[in-house]
């Protein structure tokens, strides 16, 4: 995928099921491209096939995936912050889609490492196959997060795995403000036409989380 560097150099690719153009998903995946943006990530939408099953896919912990990503890209810093920004959007726009072959490294030019833009994006909460959150956190049970104990949890195991990271107080602050912006999606999401019901459905994770993360504690 060849990318264009806007403001942060990472951000998230939407995947859009070609043979539904005509249907409103086609809505809901430009919603989440003007949410992206909002929330300070740079979006760009593309088409695929979403035909593959995902019942192979491994049952992996977040705090896996960031150990191996402090393993291989340039600036883990500004990439684990990154990281929780996307997981916190599938969280409250209801994105379950989220193993392994939709998180992906790339190389730029200069040798550098970092994130590649997200891909196959989308409102997976409505998918009939009723598919499941496949990367979660430590101690994350269905609609039950408690994020003090998953920040801690965190340190605990990126200091055990020797992955130096100092700037936690910046971190949690950081997390505390993005919880401002998860506040007005359903009013974008009413901007941007989506349905009724669909914000109806979401506005709770989006308000639960959203009081979650306001109430995170220094560590």
């Amino acid at each position: 995928m060849v990318r264009a560097v806007i403001g942060r150099s990472s951000g998230w690719a939407p995947s859009i099921p070609s043979e539904t153009f005509a249907s409103g998903l086609l809505k809901r995946a430009f919603t989440v491209h003007t949410q992206a943006l909002t929330c300070g990530i740079w979006c760009h939408v593309a088409t695929n096939s979403l035909s593959t099953p995902m019942s192979w896919a491994p049952r992996w912990r977040h705090h896996e995936v960031l150990i191996a990503l402090a393993g291989c890209v340039t600036h883990f810093e500004s990439e684990l912050w990154e990281y929780l920004e996307r997981d916190f959007l599938n969280l409250a726009l209801g994105n379950r889609d989220n193993h392994g072959r939709n998180m992906a490294v790339l190389k730029s030019v200069d040798g550098s490492l970092e994130l590649a833009p997200i891909y196959d994006f989308g409102p997976s909460f409505l998918d009939a196959r009723a598919i499941a959150r496949v990367v979660r956190w430590d101690g994350e049970e269905a609609g039950r997060r408690d994020w003090n104990h998953i920040v801690r949890n965190l340190q605990t195991r990126l200091e055990e795995a020797g992955v130096v990271f100092p700037n936690w107080p910046k971190l949690l602050k950081s997390i505390r403000s993005f919880a401002d912006k998860l506040s007005v999606l359903p009013d974008m999401m009413r901007k941007c036409g989506v349905a009724a019901h669909i914000i109806e459905q979401r506005h709770p994770e989006i308000q639960r989380l959203v009081q979650d993360l306001r109430a995170l504690k220094d560590s």
